[in-house]
């Protein structure tokens, strides 16, 4: 590898020198009109141009023109919520450079951010789905853009975020859309209130009860609710209440938000919350007996269900047979007789399929009750009836339960419960989760043979090269051994450059290349010119098809290593990719790196990247409101 390394080397210093020449002249022309200005965009149409700055110099001078230029070129980006994240970005970075400017573009972002439409009149679910998906994404665009600008200026982020609800609320009693607002809208407001429970419960609650005014509950109002309960209970119960109400007048159609009003007055056994009052768990119980009562009903009426009403028949008797049933036993049992009859009839109207991953569903319940309560009996027996089981993808998802539930306090017996796994996929993804526990203990004890070991055991092709490169961080910084950190960079740069162009691949080769420039500038200069090679490479993924047949549940596991909270349900994205590592490249050669960016084709990694090296160069972290990671971001596939 070394020789392939420093034959390209020679080839690309040529290069360099060459498209420096290029760069340096073009410098001269652009910077000749200065830096940032004031004012700079009013109307979407109009571009931002720099006028005379004498507080940055040299690269700065061309890094800050660069942002500029960017953010008229993300104008054109057919992704506008990324492209208004972005615009947002930059402002949030231009702010002490150009406060005027800054509030332009911020301004700019947020007037295209709230623009973007969606069709979701559609009566296709996938088309559905796919509506509410980019609402929920507009929706966060809107809110990290708000809490960006309001870490600036809080009162002009508050003015802008009174004048979008205005127009929610203006539109809403338009006689075009009647008295019920957009599912779109009310993602939308559900998203915004969540944001805003901290900063203002009440103006949180209003756009609650305003999102409840669609044909659905939004997927973002338990998230809202609990957050809520968290700051003002009173507040958070006139939800709950109006939530429920707007179940009953919908016609008692399964919602996942029944789940969250559970989960918001009863423990995982079935008692009520101590601040639970006795009417609101009366209200609950009784919405459970009425609701169950309808489904039975139109069971036993034998009439065709289109697939999404047979799918939401599924999920209720799931939920009742795991959750309501106990619940109504301890608080009600006279009303279990009546639930239990009619929770027999709706199995009737159900699928084997369904009645197998409800029975699954009730199975996890009872283990995590036993389990919490400090009786999860013995795990032979637990391993034993998950084998019973007769559908292949229960069975594996059983196990896979198991082994997370065992890791932690006996990691060798977890991984011979893997082996009893028959899903490929599955059974690596089980023994990763295990090897993951296992590196953080040899990082804990400074066992580098040992991590590395490990890491090379991972099945993921990823991240066996990720973790080799952060054991030769700590073998670097720790020991000192300069030569044995090659090497290992070395084996994580030959096992990550086997892989296929992914955007898992792109992000592993930039923390390789970053990790090599510490101890060898040229070859971290090649590996991370190859990144940008491998990211003009890529393809944007085709939408997964969803052939699974067992439980519709996902198990999602975190362990911190080294620092670092990891999961491998963590999926790196084209969104996650944020260039970070690219700033000790910048402190060595601002040049060179800058070179490297302009290969990118991609509009919007390519304007990532410069963010990254403007970050870099004018000393501004990218940490504050609006960049943190969730676990929202880990559900949908990001970081």
């Amino acid at each position: 590898m070394k020789k392939e390394l420093e034959s390209r080397s020679e080839l690309r210093t040529r290069d360099y020198f060459w498209r420096a020449w290029v760069l340096v002249i073009l410098s001269c022309s652009y910077f000749g009109r200065g830096t940032v200005s004031g004012q700079q965009i009013k109307k979407s149409g109009e571009t931002v141009t720099p006028t005379a700055n004498t507080r940055v110099a040299g690269n700065q001078d061309e890094i800050i023109g660069r942002l500029l230029g960017i953010v008229n070129e993300l104008k054109n980006e057919s992704d506008k919520t990324t492209a208004s994240l972005l615009q947002a970005e930059i402002a949030d970075i231009l702010w002490k450079f150009d406060e005027a400017a800054a509030r332009s573009i911020f301004r700019l972002a947020f007037d295209a951010a709230r623009k973007i439409s969606t069709d979701d009149s559609s009566k296709d679910a996938k088309a559905r789905s796919e509506a509410a998906s980019q609402s929920r994404r507009r929706a966060a665009a809107i809110k990290t853009i708000l809490r960006q600008y309001g870490f600036h200026d809080k009162k002009g982020a508050e003015v802008w975020l009174q004048e979008f609800e205005s127009e929610l609320k203006d539109d809403r009693t338009a006689p075009s859309t009647g008295k019920t607002i957009s599912q779109q809208q009310a993602e939308l407001v559900a998203d915004l209130a969540v944001g805003l429970v901290s900063q203002d419960p009440k103006e949180a609650q209003q756009l609650g009860l305003l999102s409840l005014s669609a044909e659905d509950i939004p997927s973002a109002f338990g998230r809202l609710l609990m957050a809520l309960r968290g700051q003002n209970k009173a507040l958070s119960d006139v939800l709950y209440r109006q939530a429920i109400l707007v179940m009953r007048t919908s016609g008692f159609n399964y919602n996942s938000a029944v789940v969250s009003l559970t989960n918001y007055e009863f423990f995982s056994d079935g008692r009520p919350f101590p601040d639970a009052s006795s009417a609101d768990v009366d209200l609950m119980i009784q919405y459970f007996a009425d609701a169950a009562s309808m489904q039975a009903t139109r069971a036993r009426s034998g009439n065709a269900h289109t697939s999404d009403e047979q799918a939401l028949m599924g999920q209720f008797y799931g939920f009742l047979i795991s959750r309501a049933m106990a619940i109504v036993a301890r608080n009600s049992p006279d009303k279990v007789a009546l639930l239990q009859s009619n929770v027999s009839e709706l199995a009737q109207g159900i699928s084997v399929d369904q009645r197998q991953q409800a029975d699954t569903l009730a199975s996890l319940a009872d283990q995590r009750t036993a389990l919490l309560n400090g009786n999860d009996g013995d795990i032979e027996s637990r391993i034993h009836r998950a084998e019973q089981e007769k559908n292949s993808s229960t069975r594996n998802f059983l196990l896979r339960n198991l082994v997370i539930q065992l890791m932690r306090r006996d990691p060798e017996q977890a991984l011979e419960v893997t082996k009893k796994i028959d899903d490929v996929d599955l059974r690596a993804q089980a023994e990763d989760d295990v090897y993951l526990v296992l590196l953080q203990n040899a990082f804990r004890g400074a066992s580098y043979d040992e991590a590395k070991r490990l890491a090379l055991r991972l099945n993921d092709i990823n991240r066996r090269a990720q973790w080799l490169a952060q054991v030769a961080t700590q073998v670097s910084s720790r020991t000192k051994d300069r030569a044995e950190a090659i090497d290992l960079l070395s084996d994580a740069y030959s096992i990550a450059a086997k892989g296929d162009n992914t955007a898992a691949k792109l992000e592993v080769l930039l923390s390789i290349a970053k990790e090599f420039v510490l101890l060898d500038r040229e070859r971290g200069f090649d590996i991370l010119s190859e990144a940008a090679e491998t990211a003009n490479r890529l393809k944007k993924p085709e939408p997964k098809t969803n052939t699974f047949s067992g439980p519709m549940l996902k198990v999602i596991t975190m362990t911190v290593v080294n620092g670092k909270e990891v999961s491998t349900d963590d999926t790196v994205t084209l969104d996650s990719i944020d260039f970070n590592q690219i700033t000790p490249f910048t402190e060595r050669d601002y040049l060179r790196t800058s070179l490297v960016g302009d290969n990118l084709k991609d509009r919007s990694l390519r304007a990532k990247y410069f963010i990254a090296l403007a970050r870099s160069v004018l000393h501004v972290p990218r940490q504050g409101p609006g960049y943190e990671r969730t676990l929202e971001d880990i559900l949908s596939g990001s970081r």
